[in-house]
């Protein structure tokens, strides 16, 4: 299976940013990559298709709790 994504995110506390996380764009893109491994791993190839709007709250909800943390949303 090949999955493509887009990430939208915006900086909402630069200091954060500036002093925790290196390089921001590929801190978020691996996380992103992670996060979608491990969601759909736990999933049927049936229930990827059938639940994307599930599947992508839950990536969303992983998501904003890690890089909350980088002062990014």
């Amino acid at each position: 299976m090949q999955v493509e994504t887009s990430v939208f995110y915006r900086i909402t506390e630069p200091e954060k940013t500036v002093y925790r996380i290196r390089d921001v764009d590929a801190a978020i893109s691996t996380t992103v990559a992670g996060i979608v491994r491990s969601e759909i791993g736990t999933m049927e190839l049936d229930q990827v298709q059938s639940n994307r709007a599930q599947l992508i709250d839950r990536i969303s909800e992983n998501l904003a709790n890690t890089v909350d943390d980088w002062g990014s949303r």
